[in-house]
Parts: C-alpha cells; sequence; structure tokens
C-alpha cells in the first residue's frame, strides 16, 4: 500500500519567493529587508509563526495562515 502525502503549500512558496512584488508586499508586512527567495522564505515564516515550511500542508493551521496571506498580497497587488 502507498503512502499518501498530505498536499502542501511548499511550492506555491518557492514560486512566490521568486517574485520582486511578493518580495515588496513581505518587506512592508514584516517591517525588514527582503531582498531574496531565503528572506523571503524567512518573512513568510516571521508573519505566519510557521517554524518549518512542512508545516504548510493544506487545511492545517499555518495552511490557513499561508492562504490569508496570499489573499492579502492578491489584495494589495491588486489595488496598485
Amino acid at each position: 500500500m502507498t503512502e499518501v502525502k498530505p498536499r502542501t503549500y511548499i511550492v506555491s512558496l518557492m514560486v512566490m519567493a521568486k517574485k520582486p512584488r511578493f518580495k515588496m508586499f513581505l518587506a512592508i508586512q514584516a517591517q525588514r529587508r527582503v531582498r531574496n527567495e531565503t528572506e523571503a522564505v524567512d518573512a513568510v515564516k516571521h508573519l505566519t509563526g510557521m517554524k518549518s515550511r512542512k508545516e504548510l500542508t493544506v487545511g492545517s493551521e499555518m495552511g490557513r495562515r499561508y492562504e490569508a496571506l496570499i489573499t492579502s498580497f492578491n489584495n494589495w497587488n491588486n489595488a496598485r
């Protein structure tokens, strides 16, 4: 029997962390420099309380916090 792995937002985070506008949004929200992908992931961890990317599973508390952060980013980005 094959073990079913939970769906995660890790790939989404890695894609978003490359986007300049997302890094700008994170810098504003976290009130810190976000110049690269590593700093973007660190800012997401700071803003969501996440300790490890492994926590970013669909339906989990960290997953919901990440979803809310992405919703905030989309609202911010669409307002500009």
